[in-house]
């Protein structure tokens, strides 16, 4: 534990995951094979926009260092939204679960940080 603390591994994670996912949630908005892929959950388009762009705005406050915790609960509360959605229509959100253990290993070793100084 105290190599990855040390080393900045969490904030290395961090800038890679937050990144990612606002590439990711980028993709969903513009790419139009997401449109079609998203009708099988049988919602409308506004909730598909707003679920895109939420994601952007967290992914974006997940990045910036004053705004971690805020940006990773909504992270995770948008990642639980649509595991939700997966589970409704009978897909396994086996993925979003490794999303939000990465989320949670960042607040994890950001709060050691906090709790323990390093000499």
């Amino acid at each position: 534990m105290d190599f990855i603390i040390k080393n900045n591994l969490d904030n290395i994670v961090r800038y890679l995951l937050g990144g990612l996912i606002l590439l990711l949630s980028v993709l969903f908005l513009f790419v139009p094979q997401s449109k079609t892929a998203f009708e099988i959950f049988e919602l409308t388009e506004t909730t598909r926009l707003s679920l895109g762009y939420g994601v952007a705005v967290v992914a974006l406050l997940f990045i910036i260092d004053r705004t971690k915790l805020w940006g990773a609960i909504g992270l995770l509360i948008s990642f639980l939204l649509t595991a939700y959605f997966h589970i409704r229509v009978g897909l396994h959100p086996w993925g979003l679960m490794l999303w939000a253990a990465g989320v949670v290993f960042v607040l994890f070793f950001d709060w050691h940080r906090k709790k323990m100084p390093l000499n």
